[in-house]
């Protein structure tokens, strides 16, 4: 059996939704995978794992970690659940981790994803040309938990959601702002709207309409609040460029074990799981188009129910744990058989050492371009935002 070590720079949802993957296929399978931040990763840590993960690996000690673990025989797995190589140019792009990243890749064996879109991208930039795509396992015990009870799907004031990052506020603005008057003129009380991680000003509608907004959340207390509300409707606009065909569907997940049925934008990654009117309802990025989607969601109950049982099925069919696991180690089979020959990995502790010096830089490069183009403002939100995340996850 491979022994496996999963390398993480901080963590995050997509480290507690692979931690939770891999706890599933220890329980089954009994593939052990241990989770290790990189400040804690030792070269006697690397001598005694046969296969390592590095998860969103854009940093120096990665990139020196991954050449010197693959020279020591390691089969090294590139993760990634977004483009960081080609970020939207509202968002920082740190040089240097820009060329991390591509070194990772380069000293990797095959990358992993969760994004079929990666995988083609950077797939053939790996050592071996390979790639492998990973879903997200949903168990038949948390499909049992959706609520589905008629008392709350044929409710007067339909309950709309959209949870989502800060800097996610800007999609709302773009695609949904524009027809809130609308909206509002043919539903008046009869729909709500809860915001959580985002926050659209709609100052002009509080008084009209019931409007609540709440702060990012821990994923395990995401998820009982969304159970809790029961609401009817997700959101998830999304642009359709490269950087945005590279996420994955984790809104058709979020938003289907909560009972609500999902709006969402008409691109992939959605397209890759959502059929419009069957499962969930597809948008173009125009008001038309997003106002006929509201509509048709909120005004025929049937449509909306027989959306939620068909988009329950396909998390039954598609979703679950040997659906997933058995294409996975098909693609990579040295997740559980492969062991490395003897031998011991170069010491990085120099790089370690660079590795802090480079997190200084980042601490600079930021406070520089938050400044440029928000303002002092600007960098006090990003660093009021970065402690909350730290208080989160750690």
């Amino acid at each position: 059996m491979s022994r496996v070590l999963c390398i993480y720079e901080q963590d995050m949802p997509t480290v507690s939704l692979l931690r939770d993957f891999f706890s599933l296929v220890n329980q089954k399978i009994g593939i052990s995978v241990t989770f290790q931040s990189i400040k804690y990763v030792k070269r006697k840590d690397v001598d005694k794992y046969d296969v390592l993960i590095f998860i969103r690996p854009n940093n120096y000690l990665s990139s020196s970690i991954a050449k010197k673990a693959q020279e020591a025989g390691c089969i090294v797995i590139f993760f990634a659940d977004d483009d960081l190589l080609n970020l939207p140019k509202k968002l920082p792009s740190i040089p240097w981790r820009r060329k991390a990243f591509l070194k990772t890749l380069n000293n990797s064996n095959i990358v992993l994803s969760s994004s079929k879109y990666i995988c083609d991208k950077y797939g053939p930039q790996t050592k071996e040309r390979r790639s492998a795509l990973i879903n997200t396992v949903v168990p038949e015990e948390i499909i049992s938990k959706i609520p589905r009870k008629e008392s709350y799907l044929n409710k007067k004031v339909i309950s709309i959601v959209y949870a989502a990052g800060y800097e996610h506020t800007a999609l709302f603005d773009e695609y949904i702002s524009p027809i809130m008057n609308r909206l509002y003129k043919r539903y008046r009380k009869n729909i709500s709207f809860t915001f959580i991680g985002v926050h659209p000003e709609l100052n002009e509608y509080k008084d009209k309409m019931e409007i609540e907004y709440y702060s990012t959340m821990t994923l395990n207390n995401y998820r009982e609040f969304m159970l809790d509300r029961k609401f009817d409707i997700g959101l998830a606009p999304l642009n359709k460029d490269d950087f945005s065909k590279c996420k994955y569907f984790n809104k058709f997940f979020e938003y289907t074990l909560a009972g609500a049925v999902g709006i969402y934008s008409n691109t992939e990654p959605y397209t890759y799981v959502i059929t419009d009117k069957v499962n969930g309802y597809l948008a173009d990025n125009t008001e038309e188009s997003w106002y006929n989607a509201f509509c048709t969601a909120i005004d025929d109950y049937l449509l909306r129910k027989q959306c939620l049982d068909n988009a329950i099925q396909k998390l039954r069919n598609n979703f679950n744990f040997s659906a997933v696991t058995e294409k996975l180690l098909e693609d990579i089979p040295e997740l559980y058989k492969y062991s490395k020959k003897e031998s011991y990995c170069l010491s990085f502790t120099i790089d370690k050492l660079i590795y802090y010096l480079f997190r200084i830089a980042d601490s600079i490069y930021l406070f520089i371009y938050y400044l440029s183009k928000k303002g002092i403002r600007g960098v006090i939100n990003r660093i009021k935002l970065h402690i909350k995340h730290r208080k989160m996850y750690n």
